[in-house]
């Protein structure tokens, strides 16, 4: 079946709260597959797009807009777990294409100029559709984010001991979380849950620490070396990046400021992808 396309003009911004209640008696229609609509204001699209389809069908969405206005965004959100995000693209002139399932929404935001419109591309999907585009689908290399805290300031000792802090997601940060105040060396397993064959890319930063403190080490448990591979950080200056694998440890050194205050370490994790950390070496 032949895709329908939906073309929406704004009067005002899309504003990515309200919702367009349109109805297929709503839209004019050309060649029975072209669908045209004004609104006053909206900005948020139920699945079964004005009554043009089935809300529970799966659904291959393309979404193209008047400009590359950086501030024009559509996202695809669930109706549980407060409208979390499953896809986020920018807006542009370019079609780009999205995956809706049972009862999500598309939520778009504008900062048009001039021209407040959208067009959209709509095609219910097969089940040898969706399998078709999910084989297309990369391998995507999983991200983690760590934080730890020390809300009285107390400075970061790299040592032998092992330290492996409790992490908790905090969701309005986005990270895992920690006020551990223990020192020593984080093992690779409290940063990866990945098998040992597994290595991955780590990098991190320091926040509120004296100028130039900021020190990062790599620990090799079979020998307990420990070996300092960057020196020198500066507060919020990141390390450069570096491979872990999975028997190995990572240790810190930062001092709190004279002014005293919190001290705080972030970081950030990247599993690497089978031969990535070697074919992509300069």
């Amino acid at each position: 079946m032949e895709p329908i396309v939906i073309e929406l003009t704004n009067a005002a911004q899309f504003d990515g709260t309200t919702a367009i209640t349109l109805t297929r008696d709503d839209l004019t229609v050309t060649g029975q597959r072209h669908y045209t609509a004004s609104i006053a204001t909206g900005g948020v699209i139920s699945g079964e797009f004005f009554g043009l389809f089935q809300r529970q069908s799966v659904k291959l969405v393309g979404i193209s807009g008047p400009s590359n206005s950086p501030v024009s965004t559509a996202k695809v959100v669930t109706t549980y777990a407060s409208n979390r995000i499953r896809k986020q693209i920018d807006i542009t002139p370019n079609v780009q294409y999205v995956l809706m399932y049972p009862d999500d929404k598309l939520v778009v935001v504008t900062g048009e100029l001039v021209t407040r419109a959208i067009s959209l591309v709509v095609n219910e999907l097969t089940e040898d559709n969706h399998l078709e585009y999910a084989l297309t689908i990369p391998e995507v290399a999983d991200r983690r984010r760590f934080r730890v805290y020390r809300s009285a300031g107390e400075s970061f000792v790299a040592g032998l001991a092992i330290w492996d802090p409790a992490f908790v997601y905090a969701p309005t940060k986005g990270v895992l979380y920690s006020t551990s105040v223990e020192n020593g060396f984080l093992p690779a397993t409290a940063l990866s849950l990945r098998g040992p064959e597994v290595d991955f890319y780590v990098r991190v930063r320091f926040a509120n620490c004296k100028d130039g403190t900021g020190e990062v080490a790599l620990v090799d448990r079979s020998t307990s070396d420990v070996v300092v591979v960057q020196a020198g950080l500066n507060s919020c200056e990141w390390s450069k990046t570096l491979v872990l694998g999975h028997y190995d440890g990572l240790a810190f050194n930062a001092d709190n400021p004279d002014a005293g205050g919190a001290l705080g370490l972030e970081i950030d994790v990247v599993h690497v992808l089978p031969g990535e950390h070697l074919n992509k070496r300069t």
